[in-house]
Protein backbone atom coordinates (compact mmCIF):
# COMPACT_ATOMS: atom_id res chain seq x y z
CA UNK A 1 0.00 0.00 0.00
CA UNK A 2 2.99 2.32 1.08
CA UNK A 3 4.44 1.53 -2.39
CA UNK A 4 1.67 2.13 -4.60
CA UNK A 5 1.60 5.33 -3.30
CA UNK A 6 4.51 6.52 -3.23
CA UNK A 7 4.55 5.54 -7.20
CA UNK A 8 1.26 7.50 -7.59
CA UNK A 9 2.79 10.53 -5.70
CA UNK A 10 5.97 9.81 -8.52
CA UNK A 11 3.69 9.51 -11.14
CA UNK A 12 2.18 12.69 -10.20
CA UNK A 13 5.06 14.60 -9.74
CA UNK A 14 6.27 13.07 -13.31
CA UNK A 15 2.91 14.50 -15.05
CA UNK A 16 3.09 17.91 -12.95
CA UNK A 17 6.77 18.33 -14.72
CA UNK A 18 5.89 17.23 -18.36
CA UNK A 19 3.31 20.04 -18.23
CA UNK A 20 5.58 22.57 -17.18
CA UNK A 21 8.38 21.09 -19.68
CA UNK A 22 5.95 21.89 -22.12
CA UNK A 23 5.02 25.14 -21.02
CA UNK A 24 8.47 26.31 -20.86
CA UNK A 25 8.85 24.75 -24.65
CA UNK A 26 6.65 26.37 -25.47
CA UNK A 27 7.68 30.19 -24.06
CA UNK A 28 10.96 29.01 -25.61
CA UNK A 29 9.64 29.05 -28.72
CA UNK A 30 7.62 31.71 -28.68
CA UNK A 31 11.07 33.84 -27.81
CA UNK A 32 13.28 32.31 -30.25
CA UNK A 33 10.67 33.31 -33.01
CA UNK A 34 10.34 36.67 -31.63
CA UNK A 35 14.17 36.87 -31.85
CA UNK A 36 14.78 35.83 -35.50
CA UNK A 37 11.68 38.07 -36.44
CA UNK A 38 13.51 41.03 -35.02
CA UNK A 39 16.90 39.94 -36.64
CA UNK A 40 14.96 40.25 -39.80
CA UNK A 41 13.88 43.17 -39.82
CA UNK A 42 17.43 44.43 -37.92
CA UNK A 43 18.59 42.94 -41.27
CA UNK A 44 16.76 45.08 -43.56
CA UNK A 45 16.91 47.88 -42.36
CA UNK A 46 20.52 47.49 -42.01
CA UNK A 47 20.79 46.97 -45.78
CA UNK A 48 18.99 50.37 -46.94
CA UNK A 49 21.45 52.06 -48.83
CA UNK A 50 21.93 55.95 -48.38
CA UNK A 51 20.51 57.92 -51.41
CA UNK A 52 23.94 58.89 -52.11
CA UNK A 53 24.76 55.42 -53.01
CA UNK A 54 22.07 55.05 -55.18
CA UNK A 55 22.76 55.56 -58.59
CA UNK A 56 20.16 58.68 -60.29
CA UNK A 57 18.63 57.74 -63.98
CA UNK A 58 16.52 59.63 -65.98
CA UNK A 59 13.39 57.81 -67.90
CA UNK A 60 12.00 58.49 -71.05
CA UNK A 61 9.58 60.41 -69.21
CA UNK A 62 12.43 62.52 -67.61
CA UNK A 63 11.86 61.26 -64.03
CA UNK A 64 14.19 60.79 -61.92
CA UNK A 65 14.71 57.70 -61.06
CA UNK A 66 16.62 55.64 -58.68
CA UNK A 67 18.49 52.32 -59.89
CA UNK A 68 19.67 49.52 -58.10
CA UNK A 69 20.94 46.30 -58.72
CA UNK A 70 18.97 43.62 -57.35
CA UNK A 71 17.40 45.94 -55.38
CA UNK A 72 15.21 43.82 -53.18
CA UNK A 73 12.48 46.55 -51.00
CA UNK A 74 12.38 45.74 -47.35
CA UNK A 75 9.53 43.84 -45.99
CA UNK A 76 8.58 45.82 -42.73
CA UNK A 77 4.62 45.37 -42.53
CA UNK A 78 3.19 45.73 -39.50
CA UNK A 79 6.39 46.74 -37.96
CA UNK A 80 6.99 48.82 -35.00
CA UNK A 81 9.93 51.25 -36.10
CA UNK A 82 8.89 54.57 -34.15
CA UNK A 83 11.81 56.84 -33.35
CA UNK A 84 14.14 54.69 -36.32
CA UNK A 85 16.11 56.92 -38.44
CA UNK A 86 15.29 57.14 -42.05
CA UNK A 87 17.04 60.35 -42.61
CA UNK A 88 19.21 60.20 -46.31
CA UNK A 89 17.95 56.23 -47.23
CA UNK A 90 16.48 55.11 -50.04
CA UNK A 91 13.24 53.05 -48.99
CA UNK A 92 11.89 52.73 -52.31
CA UNK A 93 8.92 50.23 -52.67
CA UNK A 94 9.38 49.55 -49.28
CA UNK A 95 6.24 47.55 -47.75
CA UNK A 96 5.53 49.50 -44.66
CA UNK A 97 1.38 49.47 -44.59
CA UNK A 98 0.30 49.17 -41.27
CA UNK A 99 3.98 50.20 -39.49
CA UNK A 100 4.28 52.23 -36.54
CA UNK A 101 6.57 55.05 -37.80
CA UNK A 102 5.65 57.81 -35.06
CA UNK A 103 8.24 59.94 -35.01
CA UNK A 104 10.25 58.29 -37.21
CA UNK A 105 13.26 60.74 -38.98
CA UNK A 106 12.40 60.63 -43.02
CA UNK A 107 14.88 63.57 -43.52
CA UNK A 108 16.10 63.27 -46.97
CA UNK A 109 14.42 59.95 -47.63
CA UNK A 110 13.28 58.84 -50.94
CA UNK A 111 9.67 56.65 -50.07
CA UNK A 112 8.72 57.04 -54.05
CA UNK A 113 6.52 53.70 -54.59
CA UNK A 114 6.63 53.01 -50.65
CA UNK A 115 3.37 51.61 -49.42
CA UNK A 116 2.33 53.41 -46.40
CA UNK A 117 -1.88 52.22 -46.23
CA UNK A 118 -2.27 52.05 -42.59
CA UNK A 119 0.88 53.31 -41.47
CA UNK A 120 0.88 55.63 -38.39
CA UNK A 121 3.05 58.57 -39.36
CA UNK A 122 2.30 61.13 -36.43
CA UNK A 123 5.15 62.81 -36.00
CA UNK A 124 7.45 61.65 -38.57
Amino acid sequence: MRLTRQVQQVQKGWEEWEIKDQQHLKELAKQFEDAVAQLQVEHQLARLPRIEDVALILDAGHQHQYTLPSWQPPMLQGTNLSEHDFSHRYLGHADLRNAQLVNANFYMADLSGALLSGANLAGA
